[in-house]
């Protein structure tokens, strides 16, 4: 039995290093996810940013196709009062307008400005608004892929924030069952100092969720009327803690 007890422990020790592998594996792998992630928003922010640049190109040309309309509307303002102007001269030199013509001849004139000037108002309006669509459009777009973003960005920094507190668990369970196997703990205390020695990248809250789940299991105990601060072990429970996790990995 003292032989057993002896040779076991060694066996302790690479399977620490196995689960150590194995989150520093799983951090790899959520890494590499990560960067894949990453990539693929980032190309489709580069599609967006080419919708953008055409959505753009379409603006400028509807921008010039407007411009082109405004100064052919001027151009049809300019010719028609020439032509007003004309017929009006062709007129008085035949004979004076009466008061009553010239009325007739200045609000006609005045009419034909304003339906000019409604058109190319129109035709502004209409070109305005749908820049300002297209434009809202894509800044929806970008809104969900920032939101998107986000959102992955943050569940894999809480997956990689669970794999590494599950692998620390694991980390200090393996110790404490292997320290349990070699004897090297009788105290509360010398377990703690155990725990943060071998692992100490672990947080208080995790040693003492380690503890508990060590008293769960009944790998380590405080039986009624010992000594304060002091424990009972049980390495039958600690090797079959660490036979558990062993048959785990290698599934």
């Amino acid at each position: 039995m003292l032989l057993a007890q002896t040779t076991q422990p060694a066996a302790g020790f690479p399977l620490l290093e196995l689960f150590s592998l194995v989150a520093s594996s799983a951090s790899f792998v959520l890494a590499i996810v990560a960067i894949w992630l990453t990539l693929k928003l980032y190309h489709m922010s580069n599609q967006v940013s080419s919708d953008t640049k055409e959505s753009v190109g379409s603006i400028n040309s509807n921008v010039a196709k407007l411009d082109e309309l405004f100064r052919d509307y001027h151009k049809e303002t300019v010719t028609d009062a020439r032509r007003f102007q004309d017929k009006t001269l062709a007129l008085l030199q035949r004979h004076q307008p009466t008061a009553e013509e010239a009325a007739a001849q200045e609000k006609q004139h005045q009419e034909e400005k304003q339906r000019l000037i409604e058109g190319a108002a129109a035709g502004l309006r209409e070109t305005l608004d749908a820049t300002v669509a297209e434009r809202e459009k894509a800044e929806v777009l970008l809104g969900q892929i920032r939101e998107a973003m986000s959102l992955v960005a943050e569940r894999t920094r809480e997956a990689t924030r669970a794999e590494l507190a599950s692998g620390r668990h694991d980390a200090l369970m393996v110790t404490a069952c292997v320290g349990v196997l070699q004897g090297r703990f009788r105290f509360v205390d010398d377990l703690v100092n155990l725990l943060r020695s071998a692992v100490p990248f672990a947080s208080e809250a995790e040693v003492d969720i380690a503890i508990g789940t060590l008293v769960k299991r009944g790998v380590v105990s405080r039986p009624a009327g010992s000594p304060p601060m002091s424990l009972e072990t049980d390495p039958q429970k600690a090797q079959a803690y660490l036979d558990e996790r062993e048959a785990e990995a290698k599934c």
